[in-house]
């Protein structure tokens, strides 16, 4: 059944993909795991292929699959260097338009890191008053549904916060986990972003509201 009405009262976020592209950050901790494993840096034309066909770990050995991706998830969440991602074109003023018509806004991320350390980052780059919660997976129990990190406790933590029910929030992300996460927690609205590079067919399975190139479309989805 639609929502009452067209615009949510909460629009929860994820973060890397969504707000931020952090394919550099990406890559980087990505390398870091391979060069541990003996293996060769990988190029970004390579990097796109793979990640696009699930392929990141194909050369990796079988027994060290689990900490090769510990590895990564180490170096992507605590150890960056200056490679923290930049905001995607028009996500500022889209946050600006959608803060300014009332509805209150959330990051969520399957980040390792405590809520507290991303937060910190997010103040690092400028962007953290564009947010009024900050939630992270680092400081929850991770929950897997269907070989993804479910963010549902999240999302239900974000409502009892900002005292509202789940089915007037949105979630907004680049993975089919949000969508799913946000179908898990109840939430009126779940709409994917492009923006991060995940297959379209990924996103169309999962059967979100609606498929935009980015952030700065909710304007228009949203009629703002």
């Amino acid at each position: 059944m639609p929502p009452e009405s067209p615009m949510p009262d909460v629009i929860n976020f994820d973060l890397d993909g969504t707000i931020l592209n952090v394919e550099s950050r990406f890559r980087r901790a990505l390398n870091a795991a391979r060069a541990i494993e003996g293996l060769s840096p990988m190029e970004v034309a390579d990097f796109h292929v793979r990640y696009r066909s699930g392929g990141l770990s194909s050369d990796v050995r079988p027994e060290r699959i689990e900490p090769f991706w510990r590895t990564f998830l180490d170096r992507f969440c605590f150890d960056p260097g200056e490679t923290l991602g930049e905001p995607y074109p028009g996500v500022f003023d889209a946050l600006d338009r959608i803060r300014a018509a009332g509805i209150r806004t959330a990051i969520i991320t399957n980040r390792s890191a405590p809520s507290d350390h991303v937060a910190e980052e997010l103040d690092r780059l400028g962007i953290r008053g564009h947010f009024d919660l900050v939630l992270s997976q680092g400081s929850f129990n991770f929950r897997q549904v269907g070989g993804s990190w479910c963010k549902s406790s999240m999302i239900l933590h974000a409502a009892e916060s900002f005292a509202v029910g789940p089915n007037r929030m949105a979630m907004v992300g680049d993975l089919s986990v949000d969508i799913t996460s946000a179908r898990t927690a109840g939430c009126g609205w779940a709409v994917a972003v492009r923006s991060g590079g995940s297959p379209a067919h990924e996103l169309e399975r999962v059967g979100p509201d609606a498929i935009v190139d980015s952030v700065a479309d909710l304007i228009d989805h949203f009629g703002l």
